[in-house]
This record gives C-alpha cells, sequence and structure tokens, in this order.
C-alpha cells in the first residue's frame, strides 16, 4: 500500500506551526512593557502674612514649590481648601492648574489674598501641591502645608457726607448738603443691613463690624444715588462720602426732524437736530445715544460726527439754542416696518438718568398685511368680555383712516391687506377705549406686541372723518373682484355692501319702468 501525501508530508506540515505557536507569545510580549513611574523630589512651604488676624483684614498667604531634585518635573499646580477664607477670582499665577515645569533646583512663589466669610475664631488653609505626567515623590512629607491663625471680631467707623450734585461737577459744593437721608450699609461679619441718617450738616456717622458691604442711598423721587459695592469696614475710623444726581431733569431740551414725510429704502435722510440749554451753565460732550432697542428701521448716530454716540460731543453754551443737521441713509429694515425713525436721548457721556428725548418719524412704504385680533369689553368687575359688532377705524399717524371693519359675534375683528405701519386704533358708537394711546403695529415679522382691543362703556365717540382714502393693494383680478373691487366687506357675514346696492338699483329701475307702462295700457284700453 502506498503512503498518502499527509502521511509524508504531515510532519512537515505541523512542524513549522507548532513552532509559530511556540514564539508568537514571546514576541507578544516583548511589544508591551510594563511602564515605570519616575521618581522626583519636591517640597511646599506657605505662610500668613500676620500671626493673628481682624475679622477684616485681608489674608495674604504665600505658597513657594521647590524642585529639590535633580530630575525635572514636567508640571507642578498648587490647590487650596478652606471653609472660612475666600479668595475669589484669584489664581496661584503660573501654579494654577495645570501648572508649570520645574526644572532640577527651581523654586517657584506665589501670593494671594482671601477674605473672611465666616464669623470664627480661628482659620484653617490646607496647602497640597500636584504633579502630572508619569513622576511621583515617594517621600510624601512635605508635599502639602497646613495654615492656622486666630481671629478676633473686629468692628470700624465709616463716617461721610452725602450731597445732591446739583450742578452735576462731580464733587460736593456748598449747599449741596442733604439732611435726613437713609444710607444703608448691607453686610459685615455677621451679615446684617444697617441704616443711618444725615444729620442738618449732611454729614452720617455708624459703628459697623468689619467686613465687606454694599452701600447705597435711598430711592427718592428726583434723585439716584451711586451704589457702591465691596466696601471693606475694618478697624479704625473710614471716611465714604455719597453723591446724588438728579434723574428725569435733563439739562438741555432736544427736537429731531426729518427733511421729507416719505422715503425709500436706501434714499439719503437729513435729520435736523435742536439742542436748548435754558441754564445758567455751559453744557458740554452732548452725544446722540440712538437706536437703543437695536431695531432695524430705526437710524443710529454712526456717522453723526461729534454728536456720534462714544464721540467727543458738542457744546451748547448756557441760555443758547444750537441746530445740527447730519445725514444719514433709510435702512432696509424701513421697509418691514413701514417707516424710518430716529428715537434718541441727547445725554453727557453716559448719564443715561437724564436724557433729553427726541423723536422723528417718516413713512417709507412696503408690503401689505393681515392685522386680526378681539374687542373686549371691560366691565365694571373687570372682567373682560367679547364685544360684538364694534366698529373698528385704523388710523395712520396723520389722522387718515387707513381702513375699517366691525367685530363679528365673538368679538373677533380683522383688517386685510393694510400697509404696513404704526398705527393708532378708533371706535365709533357708545364705546370709548381703554387707551387711545396704544400702538398696532402691522409689519412682516408679524409679532404684534398687542392685538386686542381693550373697550368701556361710555359717551359715542365721533368718528374720525375727513381722511383720505385708505392706501389699501387692490385685489387679485378676478370675475368675483372685479364685481365687487372698492368695497367694504362686512365682518363675519361674507356679504359685500355692492352686492345689496346694484340689487337695489335694479329693483328701482324695474319699478319705475312699470310705472310708465302701465297708464299708456289703460289709455289704450278706454
Amino acid at each position: 500500500m502506498r503512503p498518502s501525501l499527509l502521511t509524508r508530508f504531515g510532519a512537515l506540515v505541523f512542524v513549522p506551526v507548532l513552532v509559530g505557536l511556540a514564539t508568537a507569545p514571546t514576541a507578544h510580549a516583548q511589544e508591551d512593557p510594563t511602564p515605570v513611574a519616575e521618581e522626583v523630589d519636591y517640597a511646599v512651604t506657605a505662610s500668613f502674612d500676620k500671626a493673628e488676624y481682624g475679622s477684616g483684614d485681608d489674608f495674604v498667604v504665600t505658597i513657594t514649590v521647590a524642585n529639590a531634585g535633580d530630575v525635572p518635573i514636567e508640571q507642578a499646580f498648587v490647590t487650596t481648601e478652606s471653609v472660612d477664607l475666600d479668595f475669589g477670582e484669584q489664581t496661584w499665577g503660573e501654579l494654577s492648574h495645570p501648572g508649570t515645569p520645574l526644572a532640577a533646583g527651581a523654586v517657584v512663589t506665589a501670593t494671594a489674598t482671601a477674605r473672611l466669610i465666616n464669623v470664627v475664631e480661628s482659620v484653617r488653609l490646607e496647602v497640597n501641591v500636584g504633579i502630572g505626567g508619569d513622576q511621583w515623590d515617594p517621600d510624601d512629607e512635605n508635599v502639602d502645608a497646613v495654615l492656622e491663625a486666630p481671629v478676633h471680631q473686629a468692628s470700624g467707623t465709616v463716617g461721610g457726607l452725602v450731597y445732591g450734585d446739583r450742578n452735576g461737577n462731580g464733587r460736593s459744593d456748598t449747599g449741596e448738603e442733604m439732611r435726613g437721608i437713609g444710607v444703608t450699609f448691607a453686610g459685615g461679619l455677621p451679615w446684617n443691613e444697617y441704616v443711618v441718617r444725615t444729620g442738618s450738616d449732611g454729614r452720617y456717622l455708624a459703628e459697623l463690624p468689619a467686613g465687606a458691604y454694599s452701600v447705597f442711598g435711598p430711592r427718592t423721587d428726583g434723585w439716584l444715588f451711586e451704589e457702591i459695592y465691596d466696601f471693606r469696614v475694618r478697624e479704625g475710623d473710614q471716611q465714604l462720602d455719597l453723591g446724588g444726581r438728579r434723574v428725569g431733569q435733563p439739562l438741555i431740551g432736544a427736537a429731531m426732524e426729518f427733511d421729507r414725510n416719505r422715503y425709500a429704502v436706501g434714499d439719503p435722510i437729513r435729520v435736523r437736530i435742536t439742542l436748548t440749554n435754558p441754564s445758567s451753565t455751559d453744557v458740554s460732550g452732548l452725544v446722540a445715544w440712538c437706536a437703543r432697542a437695536g431695531e432695524p428701521h430705526e437710524l443710529r448716530s454712526d456717522g453723526w460726527g461729534d454728536l456720534e454716540y462714544g464721540g467727543p460731543g458738542v457744546l451748547v453754551p448756557a441760555d443758547t439754542t444750537r441746530e445740527f443737521e447730519v445725514t444719514d441713509t433709510v435702512p432696509a429694515g424701513a421697509h418691514d416696518r413701514g417707516y424710518v425713525a430716529a428715537s434718541c436721548g441727547f445725554i453727557v457721556g453716559d448719564d443715561v438718568y437724564n436724557s433729553a428725548e427726541a423723536f422723528a418719524v417718516a413713512d417709507v412704504p412696503g408690503g401689505f398685511g393681515d392685522y386680526s385680533g378681539r374687542v373686549l369689553e371691560v366691565r365694571a368687575n373687570g372682567n373682560q368680555v367679547p364685544a360684538a359688532r364694534v366698529r373698528l377705524m385704523l388710523v395712520h399717524r396723520s389722522g387718515r383712516v387707513v381702513a375699517r371693519t366691525r367685530s363679528d359675534a365673538q368679538g373677533g375683528y380683522a383688517f386685510r391687506q393694510a400697509p404696513y405701519n404704526e398705527y393708532r386704533m378708533r371706535v365709533t358708537g357708545p364705546w370709548k377705549l381703554v387707551d387711545p394711546d396704544q400702538a398696532y403695529y402691522v409689519e412682516a415679522s408679524g409679532d404684534y406686541p398687542s392685538k386686542d382691543v381693550l373697550i368701556v362703556r361710555g359717551p359715542a365717540e365721533p368718528g374720525v372723518g375727513g381722511g383720505q382714502a385708505a392706501e389699501r393693494r387692490p385685489p387679485a383680478a378676478s370675475p368675483a373682484a372685479a364685481q365687487t373691487a372698492g368695497t367694504e366687506t362686512l365682518a363675519g357675514t361674507g356679504v359685500a355692501v355692492g352686492t345689496p346696492f346694484l340689487a337695489g338699483l335694479l329693483l328701482l329701475t324695474t319699478g319705475g319702468a312699470l310705472l310708465c307702462v302701465r297708464p299708456r295700457r289703460r289709455a289704450s284700453a278706454d
């Protein structure tokens, strides 16, 4: 019997396989050696700047990290922990995480200041040093530090003058002292709120626990007092004056007007600005603070020369009126609102509380939109109920009636295809508007601030007449539209006014013809 190929070559086939299986684990073990951490030697020291503290003192902490070995440290960083000290937003410089490299023999020192946040008799601060990479210090005796110091409860005296800066010069002058003004200190350790009043000379004096305080004056009509935050009361005497300035009383008068009543987007627009100073003191540094809400249809003061917000401002001498003219461009956003506006406050620096307000507006014909909402009657008990069949008019600022409608049985109303713009509402009949000055906006965004019309019963208000024809988009060309073009649809019925009119006219004509025919028939019969 002849031996098979497997019998002849089997040994040759399996021997290499067994050899490979025997050698493979050895090669794999050599590719994945176990890493070994590198030993380094470093030390940390820390100290307070005082042996004992008052409760209102600053705690100055100094930390030093040294590489005492021969191996460079890849990264070293400091962390601290205390329940009684607050370092705020301060950091440990280059020793803050993720740290800094330390060469052999290198030393790095960092300092930070903390404040006490609790009422305690002593404070404790733990300092730790961490290192990055595969490095470690087998001697952990000097890799951290603990600081402790006694604390005593301290108090201080604060006194000062409260004055009203009537002339706006930023300092107190004779006659500006304010008596009977309450000054509030909120803070300290322990936290509390203290109010102290000024005497006849406008001065106050307060004995307060040490610590950090917020200080502010009263919010009285016509005066705004500066607010001071993080005022530190320490042991001993301290001075703190508090000044107030008038608010809601602009130093000047302001007016603006455009050179035209109607523009298109991109048109140049000239703005005439009139500033009047009725006082006996010159007012300098006046700038125009415009488009404060960032509305896209309003003019900014960019490019207005010295009047530009952030610029040097203009001077208006005492008892003088000055006129300025600036040129701007109608912004693209005016198309979607139907008008362009300049709404500006004329201020000195950042004194927004004494802004002299001025406003100018002109039409920018744009698109058309629908406006709908509800008519609600406000009853004596305060309830609001839908009001049916109330006639409404949408009125342009010029007094022109732009559109008319009437509420349906559920109080709903709708104006169809009214030009983009800002309007006022008017009612007829035995009704009065709760707020006749409420603005209603037809605009591209459709994001109307108010859609409800609130009314109460009252004397019949006269209609708004004498206006020009409504600026309305013609209906789409169609047989039905062609028959009813220019008619007003009764809300909630869908019946056009023109249809009954034509029917009545036809009936009248037919009747007249019959009257003319019948007598002639009688004559012929006779």
